[in-house]
């Protein structure tokens, strides 16, 4: 799609997937077997994958040209944390291409191209007409016309992020062993800026211990810019097998 393509060109973002659903009524878009590579790093192995990722959007907006999120879902999702030999992450590039324009909320995928017509003439030619005529009354300004090519992904506000089964692997340099945060399900609501994690775990493929499991944790102010106080409450925390609390 026209979205798709132009995340690759901007930013160097590659999405590829195996089918591609769309649903008008409700607006829903599920991408099938998803795979996020950088492809500025050559790299063969993807930053993300899952089995489902499914956009919800507005309809009116879509048809105008405009992608606005409001909720991502995903199911089995895993995301790759790959250190270079330089100790470089695999996301730091990618994440500093999206980070300039994640202020405005605003990400334009593909630029408008200028207009070099008006009503079947010639820019060079309108300017010069307009030239030999010594009085004439004041014009209201031509209402841009649609451009096809010109593909935004925006949205008022940062779109709700569901997932189930979140799977982050850190792969360590020179070693075989991976450490993995599981979550059977991760919310976050920047209406709210509540953050919610059921039965997570943090273990060591390598062991196969668990060392740390919570099974339900809500953080309240999570990533608010005005209100930095963070509300944290956490249920049955297991640290080293070691039960530290029902309720903290």
């Amino acid at each position: 799609s026209i979205v798709f393509s132009a995340l690759d060109m901007r930013y160097g973002l590659s999405l590829k997937y195996d089918r591609c659903d769309v649903s008008m009524l409700p607006g829903r878009i599920a991408l099938h077997k998803p795979r996020l590579l950088d492809s500025l790093q050559k790299s063969p192995f993807p930053l993300a994958s899952a089995d489902v990722l499914k956009f919800f959007v507005q309809v009116q907006k879509v048809i105008q040209g405009e992608l606005d999120l409001n909720r991502i879902y995903a199911n089995k999702l895993s995301v790759e944390v790959i250190p270079s030999s330089d100790g470089e992450l695999n996301w730091s590039q990618a994440l500093q291409r999206l980070r300039r324009d994640h202020s405005t909320g605003r990400i334009a995928l593909a630029k408008p191209r200028e207009s070099t017509e008006t009503n079947g003439k010639t820019k060079a030619a309108t300017q010069a007409e307009n030239a030999s005529v010594k009085v004439k009354a004041p014009s209201e300004p031509a209402a841009a016309k649609p451009l096809r090519s010109q593909a935004v992904l925006h949205s008022s506000t940062f779109p709700i992020i569901d997932i189930d089964d979140l799977l982050l692997n850190y792969h360590r340099p020179q070693q075989v062993e991976t450490n993995s945060i599981r979550m059977e399900h991760f919310r976050f609501d920047p209406r709210s800026y509540d953050l919610t994690i059921q039965n997570g775990r943090v273990f060591s493929s390598g062991q196969g211990d668990v060392r740390l499991s919570i099974k339900n944790l809500d953080i309240k102010n999570a990533f608010a810019p005005d209100d930095p106080r963070l509300e944290i409450a956490a249920d049955a925390v297991h640290l080293n097998g070691q039960q530290t609390g029902e309720r903290q």
